[in-house]
């Protein structure tokens, strides 16, 4: 696949299965998570190849739906460097989540405060109608 190829599918990916977030404690992370182990190794070859940051694939520790659903597995990518190198190349591939996106690098810029960042996200991210 071409480079610009990886960009809009690991967009997609992020816009569907993924999350753009900050934490209590201001740190920041994308998250993908899916049933599909392969399509989790899919994703980890693009990060590797693209930015060459190499990722582990975690099994999600808890299932809120219970047993009878399928296991669930993740890519986290915490290192603000690796959020930052990743975010600034996908977020002209980003549709749902170019807000979560844009805060996230204008706080890593300085440029927004901690918590103005963690609050607008928050409502970025909330569940529901709004």
């Amino acid at each position: 696949m071409s480079s610009e190829t990886n960009m809009s599918y690991l967009a997609g990916v992020i816009d569907c299965d993924g999350s753009i977030f900050m934490a209590k404690n201001y740190s920041c992370e994308i998250r993908i998570s899916n049933t599909r182990v392969g399509l989790l190794r899919k994703i980890q070859q693009i990060i590797k190849e693209e930015f060459g940051i190499i990722k582990r694939i975690e099994e999600s520790k808890n299932n809120p739906r219970g047993k009878l659903w399928r296991k669930g597995y993740l890519i986290r990518i915490t290192k603000r460097k690796y959020v930052k190198q990743i975010l600034l190349e996908l977020i002209k591939f980003l549709t749902i989540k170019s807000s979560q996106a844009y805060l996230i690098l204008l706080f890593i810029d300085k440029t927004i405060g901690k918590k103005h960042c963690y609050e607008e996200l928050k409502e970025l991210n909330r569940k529901g109608i709004k």
